[in-house]
């Protein structure tokens, strides 16, 4: 997966970063561990993983597992913000 950051909120934006290792598509982009910087959520045939977005704000960590292996299938899911998904 490629990820553009947002360098001012006028349209432009940094060079290409690749997350290495994250060929599917993320389901959910948001501050999972609420410390200001958005992360990705992806679920994946094997379980649903984190990737934690680092403090240097142009990286990302490698997948931490949140649930292996799914014992279900996720259609859905709402993660970390109230209200319906």
């Amino acid at each position: 997966m490629t990820w553009f950051e947002n360098l001012d909120g006028n349209g432009n934006f940094s060079a290409s970063q690749n997350i290495p290792n994250l060929s599917v598509t993320p389901r959910y982009y948001i501050d999972f561990d609420q410390d200001g910087r958005r992360d990705i959520i992806i679920q994946t045939a094997s379980g649903i993983f984190w990737y934690k977005k680092l403090e240097d704000g142009a990286n990302f960590s490698a997948g931490i597992p949140i649930i292996t292996p799914l014992p279900f299938t996720v259609n859905n899911m709402n993660v970390g913000r109230p209200g319906p998904g």
